[in-house]
Parts: structure tokens; sequence; C-alpha cells
């Protein structure tokens, strides 16, 4: 089985980073000219909030917010999907100017421990730009 699609990705102008523990979100990352905010149950991005609070990009969130979705197409065409919004909160650690969250040992399938994301955040000093990556070790069989 391969991954033949995935969405994912975006640059958000990003300077002076903190992360920021919040009450709804798992993660909050926050610069002088920008807020993130990951959703607690999901990861999924809930809040993208400039922080003067003149403008609120995601006013209302989805109840489990995307932020990765990847499609697996078996033989005979057959497709899985798998989404942050369909497994469990993932594992949110900061390091230096970064913020890594971590789905392990997700299951595909019938096929379990079989696929690890992990998606990093990075805002980099001196920089207007937010860089996000998703990293995807598929164990899958198929």
């Amino acid at each position: 089985m391969r991954v033949i699609w995935r969405h994912f990705g975006m640059g958000l102008p990003l300077v002076a980073v903190a992360l920021v523990a919040q009450d709804a979100y798992a993660a909050k990352l926050a610069s002088e000219r920008l807020s993130l905010g990951f959703d607690d149950a999901s990861g999924g991005l809930a809040d993208v909030v400039l922080p003067d609070d003149s403008a609120d990009f995601v006013p209302t969130p989805a109840s489990k917010p995307m932020l990765w979705e990847l499609h697996f197409r078996a033989a005979y065409g057959t497709e899985l999907r798998l989404s942050n919004a369909q497994v469990a909160a993932p594992q949110a650690t900061q390091v230096g100017e970064s913020l890594t969250l971590e789905w392990a040992k997700l299951a595909l399938g019938d096929e379990a421990d079989a696929i690890d994301v992990k998606v990093t955040c990075e805002l980099p000093r001196d920089s207007d730009t937010s860089l996000l990556r998703i990293s995807v070790d598929n164990r899958s069989a198929r």
C-alpha cells in the first residue's frame, strides 16, 4: 500500500515565538503577529488569530478540526482514508521554537500499528513565515 495523496501545508507570517498553554487547545503557538491554536481532541488547527484580536481566521472551528488527511490505495483500487479527526489526540511537544504533534501506532483498516504521523510547526526567529512539515511512517503490509 502506498500514499497516493495527502492534504497539508501552509505558510503563515510569524515572529518572536512562544508556546502558551490554553484551556481549549492541546497547544497554542504565538508570536507578535499571529497565534495558532491546535485542538485538544484532534490536534487540528482550530484557531488562527491576530494578537490584537482584530481578525479571527477560524471563527467557528469544527468539533474535530483537520490538520492532515492521508489517502491510501490498495490493490484493485480500494481506497482508505485516515485523518487526525478520526484518531485519538496527539502528543504535543515543544523544543525551542517548534511544536511537534505526534500520532503514533495508528491502525489502517484491519492493520494495527501501521502508521505514525508527525507534524512539526517551526517558527524561526527573524522570519515572517511558519514552517509546517508532515512526516508519515507507513509500516502497512499492503
